[in-house]
């Protein structure tokens, strides 16, 4: 589980949506694939006789793999996403094994690969099915070897996320990845299986939709007093007593000022007082209908320092979700906060309201 970093150079690429080729190598074999805007156009160094053993046809001998499922779909009259669906298996297993070695070789280059009319393959698609419906783990841990490694959205994460199409269960994960998290905190607070979680997060990460957090460099040890420079004499020098009394009177006045101070302004946050204490917010949307949940993790996504997305209701029935502006120490104060609430996040019609946020809340922050 070594170098990691070619796998996330290689999903980085793909999430550029440039054009060029790839070269993948790796101890028992090397492809390339020639990309167009994060699709296959072209490919090198494949069995293409695979296809036709997968759909039970005659092969056509072509070298490009896209070509032999096209040759092969119109001479055996077969569909054509059914040879195009076995060539991008080969391609999911030709790219599993040069994740798993740890020799493993890249080479990028740009470029305009030569067009060609016919059918691509998203390689975001193929890597994202590739990981998650691995159930032996074979290429998780090399994407992401360690699950304390902070992860975040990479730039233009929703333009690239968006067109994968998972599960509502997979946005509600997602949404929790702010970059202050790592993997395994991101697990923790789900009601998800670890391995499923991290599964995810390693199939984002591998085509580039969300990225690991480098580590801040250790610092540097820099011997400001070495032994080599000459000893000098410290002397200690009582200070006087009534400079030590005064010092303190001085303090303790300064104390007391402070403290009147605060007392009679008040705070922007009235003093809590029993039976009106907690951690308070305004609702300023909600939604149970899935259209609601994607428009309040749209919100919660592009707001992510300001809003929160909290789900509320029992296990037994289907969830709603409240988005949650602010942080209050008691419900007076949040409701004196509801001019504040900016038009931008305020669905139209809605008319924001304080709520209680529980200790431990079922909440999906962005």
């Amino acid at each position: 589980m070594q170098n990691p970093e070619f796998i996330w150079q290689f999903g980085q690429w793909i999430a550029r949506r440039e054009s060029g080729a790839a070269r993948l190598g790796w101890q028992d074999g090397e492809i390339v694939l020639r990309v167009v805007e994060g699709r296959v156009v072209s490919t090198e160094g494949f069995d293409t006789t695979g296809i036709a053993r997968e759909v039970n046809a005659e092969p056509a001998d072509q070298v490009d793999l896209l070509l032999e499922a096209t040759e092969v779909s119109r001479r055996g009259r077969i569909p054509e996403t059914h040879a195009l669906s076995a060539a991008k298996t080969i391609i999911e297993d030709a790219i599993a094994q040069w994740m798993s070695d740890p020799d493993r070789a890249l080479d990028l280059v740009e470029g305009e690969p030569e067009g060609r009319e016919g059918p691509t393959i998203s390689l975001s698609h193929a890597i994202v099915e590739l990981v998650l419906s691995d159930p032996e783990d074979r290429v998780c841990g090399y994407v992401l070897p360690s699950l304390d490694m902070l992860v975040r959205r990479s730039n233009g994460f929703l333009e690239l996320y968006a067109p994968l199409r998972l599960s509502e269960d997979a946005d509600l994960i997602v949404s929790r990845i702010t970059g202050e998290r790592t993997a395994r905190e991101v697990a923790d607070g789900t009601e998800h299986g670890e391995r499923e979680v991290v599964r995810l997060i390693a199939a984002l990460i591998a085509t580039g939709v969300l990225e690991p957090v480098p580590e801040p460099l250790e610092p540097v040890h820099v011997d400001l007093m070495p032994s080599a420079l000459p000893e000098v004499e410290i002397r200690q020098r009582r200070l006087p007593l009534s400079w030590l009394i005064g010092a303190a009177s001085a303090l303790f006045i300064l104390v007391v000022v402070i403290g009147v101070a605060i007392v009679r302004s008040g705070g922007s946050d009235p003093v809590s007082v029993e039976g009106d204490t907690g951690t308070w917010g305004l609702v300023v949307d909600m939604g149970c209908a899935p259209e609601d949940l994607q428009r309040i993790l749209k919100l919660a996504n592009a707001n992510a320092k300001d809003v929160r997305a909290v789900r509320v209701g029992s296990e037994d029935a289907a969830p709603c979700w409240r988005l949650v502006w602010g942080e209050f120490q008691s419900q007076a104060s949040a409701e004196q906060a509801v001019a504040d609430v900016p038009d931008t996040i305020l669905r139209g019609g809605f008319e924001p309201h304080a709520v209680e946020l529980e200790t431990d809340p079922a909440e999906v922050e962005p």
